[in-house]
């Protein structure tokens, strides 16, 4: 049965290819870009490929307007795509942060678990 999908970083990579497949398969996608140019270049893809049912909004998730009015999208799943790159910030941290943040961003938790990092020896 097919799905309206929001996917959130579509406006490249992964998140584009992830989108214009879905939509291929059948699935109404709402694609969302970050930035205003990113728009009109997937829009034209999709046009020139025949997709039809590839919607294309700007998303900046860092925006409350952009978040409030994403929230009014009738939608049946919500596909997190969307990332941001600190890899300056990263590199230039002192390495004791660096532990800590490297924990905050890639180590699940399971309910009830603590979210404090690990201690360091």
């Amino acid at each position: 049965m097919p799905k309206t999908i929001l996917i959130t970083g579509a406006g490249s990579g992964f998140g584009e290819s992830a989108a214009i497949g879905m939509a291929k398969n059948g699935h109404t996608m709402i694609a969302t870009v970050q930035v205003s140019p990113q728009v009109t270049p997937l829009r034209e893809k999709a046009k020139a490929i025949g997709i039809s049912n590839l919607r294309v909004e700007r998303l900046d998730l860092t925006d409350p307007y952009d978040i409030a009015q994403a929230q009014t999208f009738d939608v049946d799943v919500l596909w997190n795509n969307a990332g941001m790159g600190e890899a300056d910030l990263y590199l230039k941290s002192p390495s004791s942060s660096c532990a800590t943040t490297r924990w905050a961003a890639f180590s699940p938790r399971p309910t009830g678990e603590s979210t404090s990092p690990p201690s360091t020896p």
